[in-house]
């Protein structure tokens, strides 16, 4: 079976001037997914990994997956041709991730890490850069980043991790926590480089490559509730050597920010790919599964939740993808030479992409844990089963509104900016030359209701109360938004459109009884 679905074509084919040119190495991407790492995916997930030593083992299964997406050249195609990647645009990896993610949710974080070298491509020195890039593009040198320690999570201003500079080197010492991958050959260490300097002003990054002492020690792999197959570490430097990124100080506010950007865009494409794995798993079982005499899903109430479960995987994708077109928008426009008029565009562009990221972040793990609970539902208690791959999904949908930066933060980022009029100003731009239409004006109107809730309610300290269900109607509003402008045209006299307005609506009207609006 080949991932690389119409569904996923024709996505591309919405935001893409040339989606041809990615096509053939797409296809092949999507033989592998539905070949070989989709069969392996219940044995890495049952074996799980180990440390050995210093080392962390992989199932075998894993590293046959691994060696597959290198042999295709997925691993370190997002870097520059010029390092030997394929400057593969956020939009087809996203594509890309969907597909891995389908097959195997915890392959994802092994392949996938290697963005983190776009970060060296873009501040790090030449000499960095000729050195370890090429090796990452390859896929000889995997990535991990190392921001998270036991008392900062969500909280990163406050790493302890210290870095300090000695005859000219750079030596780190401290604890990592919950480190994807932390077994890599390249890793990302965000560290307090400034003495006294409290706060993310005191912060930066630093280049840690494995084998450059003895001094980084992998404490322990935790053993998960889900994303088995990719191992997880806590990691403890007692003085050990490492480069700086870029410039001091501007290791949390600027660098790891733009890498977080990037990497929950990531996250909301494998919660995607979790979702569609979940819907085909549900859609294979109500097919055959005979109940009453009848297959259970020509039982109105199981064929109503595939139905919704494939409205919504349709409405994360269109979201994720248009997402990662922007943000494509945002890097071209941030590479080119820089006028007046360019870094304007750019500055509207990012607002626009660090709108939808925490936006499509949210709205992709909501649907992958509500849809991976359905899918259970419909399997009965045959899903409960350990070696049921729905019961596999439901733990590997888990992690998605938790790591890069949890649901809630998310949404607490939603509702500011769309206290901030960024709802509204996605929605003049996506409804550009359709102003005027019926459709355009339904969404407008509920767009700027919510937009004002949204804002008194942050004034008058009451946002607590809805913060989520306020997120949520933004979501449904960007989507319906979306599909009115991709979408068939016959899109705002279906179900589904009347559907998303009916949930905004029923919000705003409960807002308004409550006194809020």
């Amino acid at each position: 079976m080949n991932f690389f679905s119409d569904k996923i074509r024709n996505s591309l084919a919405l935001f893409s001037c040339g989606p041809e040119k990615y096509s053939s190495f797409l296809d092949r991407i999507g033989e592998i997914c539905g070949g070989k790492i989709a069969h392996n995916a219940a044995a890495v997930d049952k074996k799980e990994v180990r440390l050995e030593g210093n080392s962390v083992v992989l199932p075998t299964e894993a590293l046959e997956n691994i060696d597959e997406l290198k042999k295709c050249g997925y691993v370190g195609a997002v870097l520059p041709e010029i390092y030997g990647g394929k400057s593969l645009p956020k939009l087809f990896d996203a594509a890309a991730i969907e597909m891995i993610s389908r097959a195997d949710a915890s392959l994802m974080t092994l392949v996938s890490l290697s963005e983190a070298g776009n970060l060296i491509c873009l501040y790090g020195t030449e000499e960095q850069k000729e050195r370890i890039l090429p090796g990452i593009a390859s896929g000889r040198l995997s990535c991990a980043m190392a921001l998270t320690e036991a008392g900062a999570g969500s909280d990163l201003q406050s790493v302890e991790t210290a870095a300090a500079e000695e005859n000219g080197r750079w030596y780190l010492t401290g604890g990592k926590h919950f480190v994807t991958n932390g077994a890599a050959d390249i890793m990302l260490v965000l560290a307090r480089s400034e003495a006294g300097v409290s706060g993310g002003r005191g912060l930066s990054l630093f280049i840690r490559e494995k084998g450059s002492d003895e001094n980084c020690r992998i404490v322990s792999v935790a053993e998960k509730h889900g994303i088995c197959g990719s191992p997880t570490c806590n990691i403890r430097f007692e003085k050990a050597e490492c480069g700086l990124l870029g410039r001091r100080r501007f290791g949390l506010v600027k660098y790891t920010m733009e890498l977080l950007l990037s990497a929950r865009l990531s996250v909301a494409a494998q919660a995607l790919g979790i979702t569609e794995a979940a819907l085909s798993e549900a859609e294979k079982y109500a097919g055959h599964r005979v109940q009453f005499g009848k297959r259970i899903g020509e039982i109105p109430q199981v064929a109503r939740m595939i139905e919704e479960m494939r409205e919504s995987a349709g409405m994360v994708r269109l979201l994720v993808y248009f997402t990662a077109a922007k943000y494509d928008e945002m890097q071209a426009l941030l590479a080119a030479p820089q006028t007046p008029e360019t870094a304007e565009k750019a500055r509207e562009v990012r607002s626009v992409v660090e709108f939808l990221v925490p936006l499509a972040k949210f709205l992709a793990a909501e649907t992958a844990e509500k849809v991976t609970r359905d899918a259970l539902q419909i399997h009965g208690g045959t899903g409960c089963l350990r070696g049921v791959p729905v019961e596999r999904l439901v733990r590997d949908a888990r992690i998605t509104s938790i790591y890069e930066g949890t649901s809630q933060i998310q949404i607490s980022a939603v509702v500011q900016k769309a206290a901030n009029g960024a709802l509204g100003h996605l929605a003049e731009l996506l409804f550009a030359g359709l102003e005027g239409s019926e459709t355009s004006e339904k969404i407008m109107q509920r767009v700027k209701l919510l937009t004002s809730l949204a804002a008194a309610m942050i004034e008058n300290g009451k946002i607590e109360s809805c913060e989520k269900e306020l997120a949520l109607s933004a979501a449904l509003l960007s989507a319906a938004a979306l599909f009115a402008a991709y979408g068939p045209e016959d899109f705002s006299r279906g179900n589904f459109f009347s559907r998303l307005i009916a949930k905004t609506d029923f919000f705003l009207s409960l807002a308004g009884t409550s006194g809020l609006l």
